[in-house]
This record gives C-alpha cells, structure tokens and sequence, in this order.
C-alpha cells in the first residue's frame, strides 16, 4: 500500500526533508533499473529466462517513476499506476524465478512447489484487486480492507521468498556461486516486504519511513542481480540494442542527471543565498550548462564514456557490424578527397579513438618508407630497413605491438628492437602491420587512444581482421597507380608508334624524289614538284612534333570534300614513278573528318597498294562515289592479294607486318581505328595473285546528304 492516508509519521519539517530523499531515491533507483535493463538487453541469451527478468528490470523502474510522483500527491491516478506497475513487478519476478526453477529441475518434479504456479498468479491479482478496492470504496470498510489488503502482500512477499529459496534448493552445489546474490538480493528485499506489511498490519498503517526506504532497498539489490546475469549469460535477451543507441541513452542519462542535481544545487543556492540569490543562481546554472556543453563536444569526454559503455554494458567490446560499417565506410567514402593511404590510418585509429597515425609501405628495396600521415607531423626519419628486426617480428609471430606492453613485459617481446622512428612519434602506441597472402606489404603506426584504455584478444582479433582488408586495399590502389603509370607510357609508346609510322611516309616521298632525281633532274615540272613535296613533307612533320607536343593523336572533326583530300594524296606522288588512276563520278563529297589524319589514312592505303603491285604492271585505280547519306570510296589494285585467313587474323592486327625491317606494322590499324571513329567502315576483299580492293564508306555530312 503507498497510499498517503495511510502513513503514520508525525508531520512537520521532518516529513519535508524525508519526502524530499524519497523523491531522488525513488528517481535514481528508476535510472539504475533502466540500466540494468539495457544491460539485460544488450547480451545474447535464451528468451525463456531473458524476458522475465528484463521485464522485471523495466516494471521496476516504472514503479519507481510512478512512485515518485504519489509522494505526497493525493491524485488517485498515479496511485493507481504505481500500484498496476508494482503487481506487474512481482508477476515478473514470480515468472523469473519459476522459469528458472524449470530450467534447473527439467521435466523432473519440482521439490516441495506442487500447487505453486497456480498460488503464484492468484496471490498479487488478489493483492492488486483490495488495492483498488480501497480506491473506490475509500473509508467506508477502512480496518477490514487494510487488514486484507496487507495479507495479500505478506503471502506475496513470503511466496516470492519460497521460490527464491527454491531456486537456491535446487541448484547444484557446484553451480550456487552463478546463482548465490540472487538468492540473496531477491530473498533480502521481500524479506524486507515482508516487514514492511507486517509492521502495517500490526499498526493498521504503512510506516512511511519503511515506505520511503524501500526504492534504496532496490537499489542495493540492484548490483546483486547484475552479478548473477554476467555469470549466467543465459539469462540476458536475445534481442540486438545498437551500441550507438546505449551510448546516446548513457550520454543523455549522465546530462540528465548532471542537470538535477546542477538545478538541486542552483536551487539551494537561490534559497541560502539571501538578496543575492537569485543572481547567483542564474550565473551558476550558465556556468554549470556551459560546462555541460564543453563537455558533450570533447571528443576525450566521449571517448572515456564510449569505453565506458563498452567495458560496463556489452559482454564483447565491440559491435562488429557497427565498426565494420565504419570502417568500409571510412576506405570508400567518396566525399573524402584524401588519399587511400591517408583514409585507412584514419580508418584503423577510428577503431580504438586514436586521433594520429602514419603509415609506412614496403618499397622495391625491400625496406618500408613513409608513405601518408594523418594528424602526425611527418618524422624526420622517413624510412625503416627492412633488416630491421621489428618484421623479422612480426614475420614469425604476426602479432600486434602494444608500445605500453612492450615496455613493461620485454620478455614477451624477446629479440625486438624497436626502429627509431618510435623516438621521433609523438605517444606511439600500437603497431599494426598489414598483410596481404601472409607478407608484410606495409605497417601503421597509431598515436595513444584519446582516453587511456588497455587492449585484449579482442582488440588484437580485430586490429588483425582490420589489417587484412586495409592491406587488400592498399595493395589495389597501389596496383591502380602502376598501372595508370603503365598507361601513361604505353599511351606514349603508341603515340610515338604512329608518328615513326608517319615519318616513315615523309623518308619515302623523300626517298622517291632522290630516286628520281638523276633521271629528271632538268625537268622543270618535276623540280615544282619536288619543291611541293618538300614543302608537304615539312608540314607533315612540323604537325607530327605538335602532336608530341600535346600527346594527341587524334584532331578536330570538320566538314571536308574527300574528294579534295584523295586528289591532294594522288597528287603528292607525282615524283613517283606511278600515279594512280582516279575515277571521279561526283563533284564533292563532304564528311566530317580531320584532314590530315583521314589523308594520311588514305594516302597509306594506297602506299601500300603501291607496295604490293610489281613495277611495269602497276594498275591501282581510286573511285569515288556517293549514294544519299554515304560517300563510297575503292582503292583497287592489281598485287599479289591476300587469303581470307590472313584478312581476318593479321591485317588489321598491330605491329604484324609483311615488310619485314622496313614496316612497322600499325598502318592498316591506324587506318580501320580512324575509320571506325569517324562513324565509317572498312572492308577488304583480296584473292591470291589478283589483288585486292578496299572499300571505305564514310557517312556524309547533313548538308551534303540533304542535297
């Protein structure tokens, strides 16, 4: 019973000052059932033991809430919740210990509890029913329902104390330690009870001074059955509380509890403080919130209660999908413009709240150099031999290194001598290396955690996990780098490919002006074309340094007559010995394309038509046409062809040559590449010993293929 017509204490300021300890105890025992609550939660266990005794944990401190508020307040609703809560309580604690009375005895007889889960249900229904009865009915049958309603509770409290000695009875000797301060906190506090209403059926009252106590009764009981929860994991929940969301409660419960008793303090202070009360109040409850909020935001205050959370609440240190989310996270964020290296020091040091660290990564040498830092200032010594006898360490152990173990236990750490670099960090104190297929591609070093912390096989076991895939991915950046430097030369290399290529063309037009020039050397036409193909072949080759220049082979797409650009091509071989034959059926025909490159395409095709015919039986023909979107080109010749095998396999393949030193093997690709580009086709027919014929369609350009 807590109503307050029943109490028999003597009012007066005594009453004050004992409701006003009532009130915070009845509040702080709510807060430590929370917790244990969220202890309870926060473990992997079965449901059948679980469940009760979380729900006991939170009836309790929902009892006490509810109690708080009756103290001294004559409204019957909070006195009818706090009542509801407190039967819930003890039908809690009543199925808890029945729960594990099953579990103990099994499918065997319980000794001496025959008829007790029955009685067990009966006894707080019909304890809550007087309770409310005497709401209702009030006064009018005072004596007689008081007394009933006090034997309820002392059958209650005495039931409860049966089972609870019950459970003790029939637990293994062996095993009494697990199941001893149960036995003790729960049988205590309803022997408590148990006085409590036999003092008021004695004095037809409730002693409010017992009353008042019997929230810092709970409160004592409290670490009691937390101590046998750690000893029988079985009887945590089975159901998943972030550590994130223990942490903002423990965050928000701490402010919270801060700010009473900052307002109890305030309080007092105001009261006690005479005419300056009030101004001092008001400067010390800034002051105390400024506090507050210097607090929350240091990141060593929450690193303290982050271990806190995770030593005090959690049966494992870690939450393993919350951390490995980060982690990833961390590696692959995309909004972070860092490097690769700089991201996974950061990565690793977010594991333990570390806030600097550096990396160092196996070179071809085989020593280690430094390669990022975050936070850390880059040490003077930039380099670790790869003599050094910290990998031959880590080689034959693969352990982690904890600075502060090292120093304490040299024993443990037999033969290491630890590089210099160490010297020269600010507070190193843990190295990590990182292993990819079970070698050493690189190690972190990790500045001292925020707040002091010691490291187990825990921290070891995912310091290791952590390294692999840190390792994984460094290595895969690495390789990226060398192969984007790789790409870099090849594209370079290519480059340089077509532009000998190109040269070769400008040696041959040269070469076939000094072919020539002893027979036509006093022909006036072939000295204007020799000057015409000098001044060519300098143009050709002032464009080809330009291209190495800007590393772009490829020009401006633009409208051109094709047929301007093959007449320019059979033109420029006039100081040949032959000039082929060009069959025009249009006046133009207009593509988009870059002069140069599409002349030098097709000036090549028709090299090598040349080079393919014999002398005195050359017969190379270019015709030209256009249908309504195409323009169609042939260069046909009369040379030794080719088989169909060859055509598929080899010709349009680079550096396969049929010229032997004197070709290079890239022409007939760099002329189907541009083609092909330029959104055109190219097809070869050929017969061994006929000669062949390459078709070039080439879409035209709007306004042409609209005329």
């Amino acid at each position: 019973m807590t109503d307050s017509r029943s109490y028999n204490l003597a009012k007066g300021s005594k009453v004050e000052l004992l409701e006003q300890v009532a009130y915070i105890a009845y509040f702080a025992c709510a807060a430590v059932y929370l917790i244990l609550a969220l202890i309870l939660v926060s473990g992997k266990g079965g449901n059948k033991i679980g469940l009760p005794l979380v729900t006991l944990a939170i009836m309790t401190s929902l009892w006490a809430v509810f109690g708080a508020f009756t103290i001294g307040n004559k409204a019957l609703l909070f006195y009818f919740i706090s009542q509801i809560t407190e039967v819930l309580r003890n039908i809690a604690c009543i199925w808890f210990l029945l729960n594990l009375l099953s579990m103990l005895m099994e499918k065997a007889e319980l000794k001496g509890t025959v008829g007790l889960k029955k009685i067990s249900i009966f006894i707080p229904l019909l304890a809550l029913f007087f309770d409310l009865l005497i709401i209702f009915v009030g006064n009018n049958w005072g004596d007689v329902l008081k007394k009933i309603t006090f034997s309820m509770h002392l059958a209650l409290a005495i039931l409860i104390v049966v089972l609870a000695e019950q459970v003790f009875r029939n637990t293994r000797a062996d095993q009494r330690w697990g199941i001893k301060y149960l036995f003790l906190g729960i049988g205590g506090l309803f022997i408590f009870e148990f006085y409590l209403y036999a003092y008021a059926l004695l004095f037809q009252g409730i002693n409010a001074e017992l009353l008042y106590a019997r929230p810092l009764i709970f409160i004592v009981v409290a670490p009691l059955i937390a101590v046998s929860a750690a000893r029988n994991p079985s009887w945590t929940l089975d159901i998943f509380v972030s550590r994130k969301v223990v942490f903002h409660s423990a965050s928000l419960f701490v402010s919270g509890g801060y700010l009473v008793l900052m307002s109890l303090a305030g309080y007092y202070i105001k009261k006690f403080g005479g005419s300056w009360g009030g101004v001092a109040q008001t400067v010390f409850i800034f002051v105390a919130a400024t506090l507050l909020l210097l607090i929350f935001f240091s990141g060593k205050a929450r690193s303290v209660l982050k271990v806190f959370v995770n030593k005090h609440f959690f049966n494992y240190k870690y939450d393993y999908r919350e951390e490995w989310i980060r982690f990833s996270n961390t590696l692959s964020d995309s909004r972070d413009k860092s490097s690769v290296p700089n991201k996974i020091i950061k990565a690793i040091a977010g594991l333990i709240d570390s806030p600097a660290g550096v990396l160092f990564v196996k070179d071809q040498e085989g020593g280690y150099s430094l390669l990022d830092s975050w936070n850390y200032s880059s040490p003077s010594c930039d380099y670790i031999s790869g003599s050094s006898s910290l990998f031959d360490f880590f080689e034959q152990k693969k352990w982690i290194i904890d600075l502060d173990e090292y120093s304490k236990d040299r024993e443990k750490y037999k033969g290491l001598q630890l590089p210099d670099v160490l010297k020269i960090l600010e507070e190193p104190r843990i190295i990590i290396p990182l292993l990819n297929e079970d070698r050493i591609v690189a190690i972190v070093i990790l500045r001292q955690p925020r707040s002091p912390r010691s490291f187990n096989w825990e921290d070891f076991d995912l310091f290791k996990i952590a390294g692999v895939q840190a390792a994984s991915h460094l290595t895969q950046s690495l390789f990226e780098e060398e192969l984007s430097i790789s790409r870099q030369f090849e594209a370079c290399s290519r480059l340089s490919t077509f532009v000998i290529h190109d040269l070769k063309n400008v040696t041959g037009q040269l070469s076939l002006i000094i072919k020539n020039a002893e027979k036509h050397r006093h022909n006036q036409q072939f000295i204007d074309d020799v000057f015409l193909t000098v001044e060519n072949s300098v143009e050709k080759m002032n464009h080809l340094l330009m291209q190495l220049k800007i590393g772009d082979k490829s020009g401006h797409a633009e409208r051109v007559n094709i047929v301007a650009i093959i007449e320019k091509q059979i033109n420029d071989r006039r100081i040949s010995d032959y000039i082929p034959k060009l069959e025009n059926s249009t006046g133009s025909a207009y593509v988009y394309a870059d002069s140069r490159e599409l002349g030098s395409v097709l000036g090549h095709i028709i090299q090598n038509a040349y080079d393919a015919t014999k002398d005195g039986d050359r017969d190379i023909k270019v015709a030209i046409e256009k249908s309504s979107e195409l323009a169609l080109l042939t260069i046909t010749d009369n040379g030794c062809g080719m088989d169909d095998d060859f055509i598929r396999r080899r010709l349009f393949s680079p550096f396969d040559t049929t010229k032997g030193d004197s070709g290079m093997g890239v022409g007939a690709y760099q002329a189907k590449e541009y083609i092909n580009r330029i959104g055109g086709q190219i097809n070869v027919e050929s017969k061994v010993g006929t000669g062949s014929v390459f078709t070039i369609t080439l879409p035209l350009a709007q306004e042409d293929s609209e005329a």
